[in-house]
């Protein structure tokens, strides 16, 4: 009947069209740690020796209309073709490349960069022992602080002796959780400090929060529209779409809360009169942070402090170390810049070098992060000296 065409015309035109455009993914341009290695040095060579690399989230795009166009975050994964990558490398890897494979593993497990870990290796011939304390000098700038005591005046048998009476002492208080490695030299305690953990567990549980009520709540499901009879269409108060499958139940795991601290004493220490070296570390954790850097740092600071005393203070640090009000209160206001991963482990000579340094930065440098903070005048008068 016309009517009844009549209804459903304007049905047909009441439901909204499918939009034609869709969303694509983001490029991203990915370069090897060498080549960003090589761009970070020539922008250093233009903009002079005090150059550094703004944190990243500086340079999101906040106010443009990229998500609309682009997948800028990851979403499922979508598996477009199967590539066999099992016999890309032509014959097996020889016993040096897997030794210094392992040895950079291992470097990198103390939240060390990888390619200043590479460099560690190679300036002392595979040796980790020595590579460990050459990161650990340069991240934490040892021997750059003023001597307290005349240290060639100490006797260094002595100090061994004094250095065995505190290891029995730590083995009789922590028990199987101290372990003396290589006599005299390496020391570890493994330690269980939940905080740590509790703060990734409150982080990750806090994002769950979030994510659960940025869900608007919805309409019910039309359940004529689930069995193909609903003849509302568009006009129907109820959702025409398929259910959401229900998600399995997320188990909470807990993560283990037991750290190691490494001990480490250079040949020929002075402890207690000087600081011995840092490392901390977790064993199961394929991802270490720079948390792990600044607590080594705190660790480092304490150490120096006391070494003005001369008397052992290893309990003390640990005892620091597992206050959990103390050291939470570090982390969270405490901020320091390490060693950049752009910034070579060993100056190159070169870099001193008047004759190879780029003199135009010398005249100013307007951007968008000073443009703001220069007068009209100012910038204008250092236009003025580069057009020179």
């Amino acid at each position: 009947s016309p009517s009844r065409q009549q209804t459903s015309k304007s049905m047909k035109q009441d439901t909204p069209k499918p939009s034609l455009r869709r969303k694509v993914e983001l490029q991203t341009l990915r370069i090897s740690e060498e080549s960003e290695r090589q761009l970070y040095d020539t922008l250093k060579h233009i903009y002079g020796s005090s150059f550094k690399l703004s944190d990243a989230s500086k340079f999101q795009n906040r106010r443009t209309n990229l998500a609309k166009q682009y997948w800028t975050e990851r979403g499922n994964l979508v598996i477009r073709e199967i590539v066999d990558y099992s016999s890309r490398e032509k014959g097996q890897k020889t016993n040096a490349q897997l030794t210094k494979h392992f040895a950079t593993s291992k470097l990198e497990s103390y939240s060390f960069h990888s390619i200043h870990c590479s460099e560690a290796l190679a300036h002392t011939d595979g040796d980790v022992g020595k590579a460990l304390e050459i990161l650990f000098e340069k991240y934490y700038k040892v021997g750059q602080l003023p001597n307290v005591h005349d240290k060639e005046a100490l006797d260094v048998e002595e100090l061994l002796a004094a250095r065995e009476d505190e290891k029995g002492v730590l083995e009789s208080i922590y028990e199987d959780a101290f372990s003396q490695k290589i006599k005299n030299q390496l020391w570890t305690v493994t330690l269980k400090l939940d905080y740590l953990t509790k703060k990734e567990e409150e982080k990750e549980e806090k994002e769950d929060e979030i994510k659960s009520k940025s869900k608007e709540p919805t309409k019910d499901i039309c359940r004529l529209f689930l069995t193909g009879k609903c003849r509302f269409g568009a006009k129907c108060r109820f959702l025409h779409r398929n259910p959401e499958p229900v998600s399995p139940t997320k188990t909470a795991v807990k993560t283990d809360p037991h750290f190691t601290l490494e001990i480490r004493f250079p040949e020929n220490s002075k402890y207690p009169y000087e600081s011995p070296y840092f490392y901390f570390y977790k064993t199961d954790s394929p991802n270490p942070g720079p948390i792990n850097l600044l607590i080594c740092k705190k660790l480092y600071d304490e150490a120096m402090q006391r070494s003005s005393y001369g008397a052992p203070y290893m309990f003390e640090l640990i005892n620091m170390l597992e206050d959990a009000e103390e050291m939470r209160n570090y982390l969270e206001t405490t901020q320091h810049e390490f060693l950049s991963k752009h910034d070579a482990l060993f100056a190159n000579p070169d870099d001193n070098n008047p004759d190879n340094l780029a003199t135009h930065h010398q005249k100013g440098s307007t951007n968008r992060f000073n443009k703001e903070k220069l007068t009209t005048e100012e910038i204008e008068k250092q236009d003025d000296e580069i057009c020179k």
